[in-house]
């Protein structure tokens, strides 16, 4: 639907720019951008052109960046971009500087380009800028020789742009850290563990009415898992992490600003008979299917051979008969038939048939969807 409603805008944009002279009225605001421009940009209320058309012809080839700077409480914009003559989106971005999008391209000298700035807020004013793509090197950009400004970057997860500069917090096997959250939203940590294994984050309320969660990401930015309400309104997670390998775990609170509560972060280990500490990696149960049992996750030892908590049995499902002919539809084992007399059961070829003709009418008119039995009709 999106594309559909993509290509009739380009299509009422080009009839526009055709066929309405100069100074005639606009049916949405057109502005034009060049390289180094900071502009401010209106989007009117409208169903049918809720955007603002902004026209870039480059000087000169090379990697661009579009960027909107606007009031987080008040807009959310994002940009899709197009090129002349053609028909459908080359380009998109949403929410790369937390609200804020940053539409990167390689743009060619003396190409038309059409960036169409939306806000999904509606109608709304803010300001764009034109400027360059960065690719930093050694926190210089490889392009404009601009320095990195060290801005922690939120699709970054607190990391500026060269990724030199970490705005969160570094946290470390055996740390307990107390939060308190005011005017910031989220808090993030960075953890790269010296050993493979399973490792525990937890928060641990210390006043009620917290409501604490947390998401954990990979290096690459990635989600791994999410952690909330395992231990009352406090959250449990446990998750293997390897050596040397940088991973982000994002804590926020659900409930006001103002409450307090503590986060810890260490490593699973159990106690073995003699006195020792060994390590534990968190294995991943199994779903149940109609032919297998499953497990539920668990925390293993290596060094014992044996699992120290979880992995208990799930039993296995039924067999799923949903239209009653005898057959599971998942495994296509057989199944017994229900003890019912109707005749969607009826193995006769003239009442099968008689079956097929009555089940298309209550298709049709959606009734007497399932059987007496409990075997769905359809």
């Amino acid at each position: 639907m999106k594309k559909i409603l993509a290509v009739i805008l380009v299509v009422t944009m080009i009839f526009c720019s055709s066929f309405v002279t100069v100074g005639a009225f606009s049916l949405y605001p057109e502005y034009e951008i060049k390289y180094g421009e900071t502009i401010t940009v209106e989007i009117p209320e409208s169903s049918l052109f809720p955007f603002a058309y902004v026209d870039f012809t480059p000087e000169e080839s090379g990697f661009y960046a579009l960027r909107s700077h606007s009031d987080f409480e008040l807009n959310d914009p994002y940009c899709e971009l197009y090129e002349s003559n053609t028909i459908g989106t080359i380009e998109y971005s949403d929410d790369e500087y937390g609200y804020d999008f940053s539409l990167e391209y390689y743009f060619e000298s003396g190409k038309s380009y059409y960036f169409f700035v939306y806000d999904y807020n509606g109608e709304a004013e803010f300001e764009i800028s034109l400027g360059c793509a960065h690719a930093y090197i050694d926190g210089v950009c490889e392009n404009c020789s601009e320095e990195c400004p060290h801005v922690p970057i939120e699709k970054y997860l607190g990391l500026c742009e060269c990724g030199k500069v970490f705005s969160g917090t570094d946290i470390y096997e055996g740390d307990t850290v107390s939060l308190n959250f005011g005017e910031e939203a989220i808090k993030v940590f960075r953890f790269v563990p010296e050993e493979d294994g399973a490792y525990i984050f937890s928060s641990h309320s210390e006043t009620e009415g917290a409501d604490p969660a947390a998401d954990i990401y990979d290096e690459e930015f990635h989600y791994i898992t999410f952690g909330d309400d395992e231990d009352g309104l406090d959250f449990v997670m446990t998750e293997n992490f390897e050596t040397g390998k940088t991973y982000y775990v994002v804590v926020c609170d659900y409930a006001e600003s103002g409450f307090s509560f503590e986060v810890t972060l260490e490593k699973a280990t159990h106690e073995a008979e003699d006195g020792s500490f060994h390590p534990l990696i968190y294995v991943y149960g199994d779903v149940p299917t109609c032919t297998e049992v499953g497990a539920e996750d668990g925390l293993y030892c290596e060094d014992c051979g044996e699992f120290i908590s979880g992995h208990e049995e799930i039993p296995m499902y039924g067999h799923w008969d949903i239209n009653g002919d005898g057959y599971c539809e998942i495994c296509g084992g057989e199944v017994p038939l229900p003890d019912c007399s109707h005749i969607c059961h009826s193995k006769n070829p003239v009442f099968s048939l008689l079956w097929k003709i009555i089940r298309f009418f209550n298709n049709l008119f959606r009734i007497n969807l399932i059987c007496e039995c409990g075997a769905y009709h359809f």
